[in-house]
């Protein structure tokens, strides 16, 4: 397991700054990385990955890179990880829930052929500055406060055939004063868009 190769090869977890892996990578060994507590830099566009998951609170995670293979970031995944500056996920479909939670530095993210995202996906993503969703065309109502407290997102995409947006989903988003809302939307949640700061909204 990568749990075992790494412990043979450092005196403490702290030691690893760098990881590049290379080859087969399963679930368990994914649940490593957390322990991995000064890792700057993620390396896996090597391996045979299809799901990335197991940075919880990498404080000083700033690079992760990953194969194109990855359809889902699972829950959790990158919770917490405050230095993590960019994404780049190109065929992932599935976002699960506060999998970017508190992210304070991530800048911009890479998901064109999303579909589905959850729960406080990109909560109190302070840097983020745009998101393109426009292939998620569901959400339900337990998916709240996905962009809650993303205080410099000023460019929201949606999709043309969204029909709900949930409760306080850009709450308190106030750098976010332009929105174009689809003719599909049939409900608005609770404080959806409370503290924005709207000069402008297409319907």
């Amino acid at each position: 397991t990568l749990s075992y190769k790494l412990a043979s090869m450092i005196e403490q977890w702290s030691d690893v700054y760098v990881l590049k892996v290379k080859g087969e990578l399963n679930a368990t060994d994914q649940q490593v990385f957390s322990k991995l507590s000064h890792l700057m830099t993620l390396d896996l566009t090597e391996t045979n990955i299809t799901s990335i998951g197991g940075c919880i609170e990498l404080s000083r995670l700033r690079n992760v890179y990953l194969p194109v293979t990855v359809t889902t970031v699972e829950n959790e995944a990158f919770y917490n990880c405050k230095s993590l500056y960019s994404m780049d996920l190109p065929e992932t479909t599935v976002i699960g829930n506060m999998s970017f939670y508190n992210c304070i530095s991530l800048n911009s993210i890479n998901i064109p052929n999303v579909t589905a995202i959850d729960y406080y996906t990109f909560y109190h993503c302070t840097s983020l500055s745009s998101i393109d969703i426009h292939n998620v065309k569901s959400l339900s109502n337990d998916n709240f406060a996905i962009f809650a407290y993303c205080t410099n997102l000023s460019e929201v995409i949606l999709s043309d055939e969204l029909t709900n947006i949930p409760e306080s989903s850009f709450y308190n988003c106030t750098n976010l004063q332009e929105i174009e809302l689809p003719a599909s939307l049939e409900s608005i949640g609770n404080s959806a868009f409370s503290n924005c700061a709207f000069t402008n909204i297409n319907i």
